[in-house]
């Protein structure tokens, strides 16, 4: 199975993840997959780990980062549940929940990735 920007609608866990791609969990891959869900930059990751452990999470905490880049996954940031969706030369962040722009209104645009986060996160408090 594959990833795609329409996969998953909400939140999912990094054992979540690997069960829908028909993987067995593993507590390696949850760890360094959900770093990154959980809104963890790599700095923080790393310091919570010894540095032979962080190893063996750090390619899945680089595929989980590659993953939010491409608006595959919602993942935690400042208290919201995001999705940002890469769209031509902008992006469009989306709150757990989103439908469609007709349906919805917990959407934001940005020219950059944390732009439309910035511009969700006014909105959402507006």
């Amino acid at each position: 199975m594959e990833l795609t920007v329409y996969t998953f609608d909400h939140f999912k866990s990094g054992q979540e993840i690997q069960e829908y791609l028909g993987y067995k969990p593993l507590a390696s891959v949850n760890i360094g997959l959900n770093h990154v869900l959980n809104g963890d930059d790599w700095s923080t990751a790393k310091s919570q780990h010894h540095s032979s452990e962080w190893n063996s999470y750090a390619m899945y905490y680089l595929q989980a980062e590659q993953w939010v880049s491409e608006g595959k996954l919602y993942f935690k940031r400042d208290g919201h549940i995001l999705k940002v969706i890469p769209d031509g030369n902008t992006y469009c962040c989306v709150g757990e929940g989103f439908v469609n722009l007709q349906e919805s209104d917990n959407y934001a645009f940005g020219d950059t990735f944390e732009e439309a986060i910035e511009n969700f996160k006014k909105k959402i408090i507006a």
